[in-house]
């Protein structure tokens, strides 16, 4: 390997890399949303519980606004957790029709390059990442592009995934912190 490689990761991703890449990068858009619908319902449903412990029927919610709310959790339940299956299966649709490209992810010290074989495809350059995400099983560097890079971070050759995080930190002086996102372990054995 060269002396300024800091890492190559060739390791094929599997169709449940991909359903963690898609919670791992919708997680912001959702969480806070999710939040507040179980707040509201769990403010709902205590006025309920207080209303029937006390007989008074002041604050007790209507039937129409019971359903409303459990409804809505139920939905909030299905964005959360099944809602990411249908565009993690198009990314590994797309992933797999590809897969005669074997595509190698070849990480320098400024900057990640794609290789098909030995030919250069696309290089991103970490001056031009916009947010980098340690899940359970991957490494995602997200680029002002919108383009992504996925890799699974037990899977790099000759350095280590805590050698490329150093190599971000260092350049890229807008992350604050690359910290984990611990997703259900049940929903990703699903």
């Amino acid at each position: 390997m060269s002396k300024n490689i800091l890492a190559v990761n060739d390791q094929e991703l599997t169709r449940q890399d991909f359903y963690e890449f898609v919670r791992a990068t919708q997680r912001d858009r959702t969480i806070w949303f999710s939040a507040l619908v179980y707040i509201c319902a769990a403010i709902i449903y205590a006025f309920g519980i207080a209303s029937k412990a006390t007989g008074d029927p002041t604050y007790a919610p209507g039937t129409a606004i019971v359903i409303i709310i459990t409804v809505c959790v139920l939905l909030m339940f299905l964005i959360r957790y099944a809602l990411p299956l249908i565009p993690a299966r198009k990314h590994y649709n797309a992933y797999v029709e590809n897969k005669g490209n074997r595509v190698v992810s070849v990480f320098y010290s400024d900057r990640v390059e794609r290789r098909a074989g030995v030919q250069p495809i696309r290089t991103f350059y970490y001056k031009d990442l916009k947010r980098a995400i340690v899940s359970t099983n991957l490494l995602v560097l997200v680029f002002s592009d919108r383009s992504s890079i996925l890799v699974r971070k037990d899977a790099f050759r000759g350095g280590t995934l805590e050698e490329i995080l150093v190599a971000v930190k260092e350049y890229h002086e807008k992350i604050e912190s690359i910290k984990p996102i611990h997703l259900d372990k049940a929903k990703e054995e699903k």
